[in-house]
């Protein structure tokens, strides 16, 4: 019977640590995620819990305008459906054509050091 209680109060004690651990850990990331919503500002690198990717243009009160990668097609957004912040390095239309110049003005000059 004693040995009973003991297993029984043991049993509670694990599933209430379980408990607090888990849902502490939840609590905290959904805090920083709110905190990290209300700092946002114009230039930031977002993605949303859709997938799209951009940079923001205009902050608007609870919404923001954002410039979606890679056609820079500006999209109102909530705050509430951004994801986090974007560390990727990631180009947009105009700055792909300027790389793809800069190649070719390499390449020509690589031709013609060949010649």
């Amino acid at each position: 019977m004693n040995q009973e209680i003991i297993i029984s109060v043991f049993t509670i004690v694990m599933i209430l640590i379980i408990y607090y651990a888990v849902f502490s850990a939840k609590k905290n990331a959904e805090k920083d995620i709110k905190k990290m919503q209300e700092n946002l500002k114009v230039g930031d690198k977002i993605i949303t819990y859709s997938g799209f990717a951009g940079v923001i243009k205009k902050v608007e009160g609870d919404r923001l305008i954002v410039a979606i990668y890679p056609n820079e097609v500006e999209m109102s957004i909530e705050k509430w459906a951004i994801a986090g912040i974007d560390d990727r390095t990631l180009t947009t239309k105009d700055e792909d054509t300027t790389k793809d110049k800069e190649k070719e003005k390499n390449e020509d000059k690589t031709e013609s050091k060949r010649d």
